[in-house]
């Protein structure tokens, strides 16, 4: 069988007929949305025995799971940035980078005479969010753009740039400090947390040699394309990390402390600029020896456990293919259909605040669902339940659009972690059929006979 049905209230004499299934639907789930038990489900505790009507709650529906990588993704203009190698034991090896452009302060800046550089430091402000080890050491590699790139152009989780050979950051090697406010360069004032970084004298003397460049952005972004930054690291099972970085700061930029022929201890920065400055994350996934990569290619293997992973990872599909066979013999209104979605708490789940669910096209392309357009708040939330381990899905209005349209082709679902351009969360999930963390599509709904 499908589904095992459990009446709740069997009495159908009184059944109002006037409405179609659908509008019935629509007012029983506005009059009653509010009710969490059986007992006084639509409202049945306060109605004569005689009028009671024909509910029935089924989560046994066929739910088939299975992994799929996610497509590259646009990655520009991102709220953070990432960098870093983290190798998982359940999702392998993850690797992110990023390119980014600085501007000028000022235009037409004058070095005065014979302008010569102390020091140039690339400064990087954290975010707090980090994956893996905090302790973990990373080998930073720095190098010049020799493509050009913009602010207004997307770019893709793919997207490799031309740059130079040298590294300006030689190898440097550091631990992340996210917690911790670094003095400013002029007095004890203390600034947000932040990554300095020392690179190559002759690349910061090149901007005190051609300060006419600084005359329009430009002129400037043909001169300095901007960096790409990475790390070279190769950690093993358990070890490394991916940081963030909040780049829209104030805290973000390359600093060249230099001196002239009259001044000393002199200081030009060159900040980002979110409206003219281009930032573009990067990311490479490796799935070998992971039981990931077996069921990349045996979409059958997925029905105990799915992973869900942002950083251009992956996603989990879902179908149901016995879901009309609830309307063979009769018509009904969906009072309420709820995706539950549990994690496995065996694995090491840094899980996304929230997934997003879409409907999902013959080829695997998403697509908003209905009840995105008419539930606010918690409905169609797919919100991270902490003490629960779950995330819930109210998907009322697509159950019912499909009971009610038997000629739609229904491909199923598609969840997807959000932000997935620009964190790394990840979680493994129970999948169809799980002994202990299934997934189930619960519907509530009342027969229309």
């Amino acid at each position: 069988m499908i589904y095992n049905k459990r009446i709740v209230y069997s009495d159908k004499k009184n059944l109002p007929r006037i409405f179609g299934a659908k509008f019935f639907y629509f007012l029983l789930v506005i009059a009653f949305a509010s009710c969490k038990d059986e007992s006084s489900i639509l409202g049945l505790d306060v109605q004569p025995e005689g009028d009671q009507l024909n509910v029935a709650i089924v989560d046994t529906t066929t739910l088939i799971t299975y992994t799929e990588k996610l497509d590259s993704i646009s990655s520009s203009s991102v709220p953070y940035n990432l960098l870093g190698v983290y190798n998982d034991p359940a999702f392998g090896t993850s690797k992110a980078s990023f390119a980014i452009q600085f501007q000028y302060a000022g235009a037409n800046p004058d070095f005065g005479t014979n302008p010569v550089l102390d020091s140039a430091v690339l400064c990087l402000t954290y975010d707090t969010a980090i994956l893996g080890n905090l302790s973990a050491q990373h080998t930073l590699q720095v190098y010049e753009l020799q493509q050009r790139i913009y602010a207004n152009q997307t770019y893709y989780s793919n997207q490799n740039f031309a740059v130079n050979s040298t590294d300006l950051a030689n190898a440097t090697t550091f631990s992340p400090k996210p917690l911790d406010s670094i003095a400013g360069w002029w007095s004890t004032a203390k600034e947000a947390p932040h990554l300095r970084v020392k690179l190559s004298n002759t690349f910061g003397q090149n901007f005190l040699g051609n300060s006419s460049q600084m005359s329009d952005t430009a002129a400037f972004f043909n001169f300095f394309k901007g960096l790409q930054i990475k790390t070279s690291d190769n950690p093993s099972s358990g070890n490394g990390a991916v940081m963030s970085f909040f780049t829209n700061s104030s805290t973000t930029r390359i600093m060249l402390y230099y001196h002239n022929d009259t001044q000393d201890s002199l200081l030009f920065n060159l900040p980002f600029d979110a409206k003219t400055c281009a930032r573009v994350n990067h990311f490479e996934n490796d799935y070998s020896s992971t039981a990931i990569l077996n069921q990349l290619s045996d979409s059958t293997l997925g029905q105990n456990l799915c992973y869900i992973q942002a950083g251009s990872g992956l996603r989990v599909r879902i179908r149901q293919p016995y879901l009309r066979n609830l309307v063979n013999t009769t018509n009904l209104a969906i009072n309420k259909a709820e995706l539950i979605v549990k994690l496995d708490p065996s694995f090491a789940n840094r899980p996304p605040r929230k997934l997003n669910i879409f409907v999902a096209d013959s080829i695997g392309q998403k697509f908003a669902m209905i009840d995105q357009e008419y539930f606010i708040g918690s409905s169609l939330t797919g919100l991270y339940l902490s003490s629960q381990k779950e995330y819930r899905f109210n998907i009322t209005r697509h159950i019912q659009f499909l009971l009610d349209n038997p000629t739609v082709r229904d491909y199923g679902y598609v969840f997807t972690p959000q932000l997935p351009e620009s964190t790394v969360n990840r979680v493994v999930i129970g999948g169809g059929t799980n002994a202990n963390y299934k997934l189930k599509l619960i519907l509530t709904f009342t027969e229309l006979k």
